[in-house]
Formats: C-alpha cells, structure tokens, sequence
C-alpha cells in the first residue's frame, strides 16, 4: 500500500491540471502520465516506478476516477479528469459502489 502522501500529491497535481484547463482523460503508461504532470509542473518531481503505480492502483481500487487495464502486454492507466468537473451517471454510480452511504445520503427526505 502507498504512503498517503503520494497518493495526495497524485490527486492534487490531477486536480491542478484540470483547473489549468485539461480537460481531456489521461490513458496511459504511469511512467508518461507522470512525465507530464512533472514537464507541466503540476508536480515536482515523479516518485520511483513502484511508488508510481501503488499510488495508480490505490486510486483505482477505491475511487472510478481511476481505472488500469492492460493493451499489449503493457499496463495502461485511465484517469477520467472530466469527471472532476462534471461527473456523468456512470461517475455516480460508480462512486456509489465504491461508497454505498452515498446513495443513501443523494436520496431526498
């Protein structure tokens, strides 16, 4: 499991790059993902391979902001940065079953 403080500093360098205007999903290797929040400065440094892809798989397996997949052979991260500003259906429901209290808490009284 990765230090929470790489995970925190993968969400906020995310989360700068939206409010500086990317708005289109990241797919890619963690490696180039990485690259570009270091080349754009939304980070300061890339953290060593295996700290990259913890901080990656902790994302993905308790957010659906983030999601691996594999395409030949090579292992390929999906980082849906459209759903920090708008969330679709899919976003909800998917945060929902990651959360269940949340469906409870959407409903009307």
């Amino acid at each position: 499991m990765p230090g929470t403080r790489e995970v925190r500093r993968v969400l906020w360098a995310l989360s700068l790059a939206h409010e500086k205007g990317r708005r289109e999903n990241f797919r890619d290797s963690d490696e180039r993902i990485f690259a570009y929040l270091v080349n754009e400065r939304y980070l300061e440094r890339a953290p060593q391979e295996r700290v990259r892809r913890s901080a990656l798989l902790w994302l993905a397996e308790h957010t659906p902001l983030v999601k691996q997949s594999f395409f030949q052979r090579k292992r390929v991260w999906t980082i849906h940065l459209e759903w920090f500003s708008k969330p679709t259906r899919e976003c909800i429901e998917a945060m929902t079953a990651f959360h269940p209290q949340l469906l409870e808490l959407a409903e009307p009284d």
